[in-house]
């Protein structure tokens, strides 16, 4: 059940985020989106072994780290959240 809410949640921040970096950097936005697409890429090379590691017997386990990835996603809608804030404080989109 956590894989499959971690999909649902993956699934509708990621075109969130690509989108929010071409609307916010108009000038580069080419740039802006390759930013976004190559940490991302880099996050899910780097989140692979990091959940092996941490779902091992004797560390977390794997429902604990399961659980951490269904809780990852959520945890970084703060920082999208604060980019979609205008200068203002009001919703900027």
């Amino acid at each position: 059940m956590g894989v499959l809410f971690l999909g649902i949640s993956l699934g509708a921040t990621w075109p969130t985020l690509v989108g929010l970096a071409g609307l916010r950097f108009r000038s580069s936005t080419g740039a802006a989106v390759g930013v976004v697409v190559a940490v991302g890429g880099r996050a899910a090379a780097l989140i692979q072994p990091v959940v092996g590691f941490l779902s091992a017997p004797g560390r977390l386990g794997l429902q604990p780290t399961m659980l951490l990835l269904v809780v990852f996603p959520v945890v970084n809608l703060l920082p999208l959240l604060h980019l979609t804030r205008g200068s203002n404080g009001s919703d900027s989109l």
